[in-house]
């Protein structure tokens, strides 16, 4: 079961942040402009959010003093909250707004990840739980900002008329 919980910790979220650019073939150029401009948005302020959290909270990565073996390499640096979940995861729930059963996917892959870094003695729930909710809070002030921005900022990025 190792090999297959550290691989799972190590691809799972790379395969979510994938998912999320494939899922927008065949959207048209405005529509993919307009979602990479948000993602652009939505992790930015989810990295300055885990940052926020982190400093916020000081949690050693759960591979510190552990009493069984670490199967993926980790920092030992603070491990909250889990960027490996909130990135995934904010990319997610952000092409969850165009296509929701792809985003439903990802959203899940995303969560499984966390869980397998969990279970992988990498982060603790409670940073894999503040990731979620991180994710959750960048979408919505990623996606309140763009709203918020000028009709004419919004055609330059997206190429819409």
């Amino acid at each position: 079961m190792g090999p297959f919980l550290a691989a799972a910790a190590d691809w799972l979220p790379p395969v979510a942040l994938v998912g999320s650019g494939a899922a927008t073939v065949g959207l048209g150029r405005a529509r993919v402009g307009g979602l990479l401009a948000q993602a652009v948005l939505v992790v930015g302020g989810a990295l300055l959010l885990v940052y926020l959290a982190g400093g916020l909270h000081g949690d050693p990565s759960s591979s510190v003093g552990a009493t069984h073996p670490v199967l993926v390499a980790s920092d030992a640096d603070n491990g909250f909250a889990s960027e490996q979940t909130a990135m995934p995861a904010a990319l997610a729930l952000l092409v969850g707004t165009v296509r929701r059963r792809t985003g439903l996917v990802l959203l899940a892959a995303a969560g499984c990840g966390g869980l397998a870094r969990v279970a992988a003695n990498v982060d603790h729930v409670q940073d894999v739980a503040a990731g979620l909710v991180i994710a959750g809070v960048s979408v919505l002030a990623g996606r309140a900002v763009w709203r918020l921005l000028p009709a004419r900022v919004v055609e330059i990025v997206t190429g819409a008329p």
